[in-house]
Formats: C-alpha cells, sequence, structure tokens
C-alpha cells in the first residue's frame, strides 16, 4: 500500500462510479473519514461541475479518458482505478499525461 500523507479528513471528494462493488464502498469509507462525498457515474449531467472544485477524485467509470485537465483543480488528488485497453496497452479513466501537471 502506499501512503502518500494526504489527509482525508475534511477534504471534498467525487467518485465517479455508483457500483455497489466499487463506488457505494468508496463514498462510506471517505464518509467514515469525515470526507464531504458526492457520487456521480458518467451519465451526470455536467461532470465537469462536479469535479473540477473538489480535492479528491476518484474514478473507476471503465471509460478511456473520460477525466480530462479541465476538469481538474490544481493540487487535488486523483485515483484512477478503471482499466481500459487502447492500442494493446491498459490505460485508466484519467487522461493521464494532461491531468498529471495539475495534481498532488
Amino acid at each position: 500500500m502506499v501512503s502518500l500523507g494526504v489527509t482525508i479528513n475534511g477534504k471534498n471528494t467525487v467518485i465517479v462510479n455508483h457500483s455497489d462493488i466499487v463506488g457505494k464502498l468508496l463514498s462510506l469509507m471517505m464518509l467514515n473519514r469525515d470526507s464531504a462525498v458526492d457520487v456521480c457515474h458518467v451519465k451526470t449531467k455536467n461532470l465537469k461541475q462536479h469535479t473540477e472544485k473538489v480535492d479528491i477524485v476518484i474514478v473507476a467509470a471503465d471509460i478511456l479518458k473520460l477525466i480530462k485537465s479541465n476538469m481538474i483543480k490544481d493540487g487535488a488528488v486523483v485515483i484512477d482505478v478503471g482499466i481500459n485497453r487502447m492500442k494493446g496497452k491498459i490505460c485508466g479513466d484519467v487522461d493521464f499525461e494532461n491531468v498529471r501537471k495539475k495534481t498532488f
């Protein structure tokens, strides 16, 4: 397990997944650690409005590059749980090359 020393207590979190296995359990875990949580999914209208101002974004939607850099605030923590295949490589739900420049 990797620890980045990020405090969850008092942070605002968006989870982009509402499944019983990932999204709902993650939301309870974050709530138990005193984070304010919004749960979204791929059909959420204006997903950017939910993600662009929060401290932590956790994505498990299984949609290649769903989360773009303009959807994330500077210094946010982004956790990409999605698994997609593109040209024989495994890629996530986050546009990693562009988003990483803005994240913690």
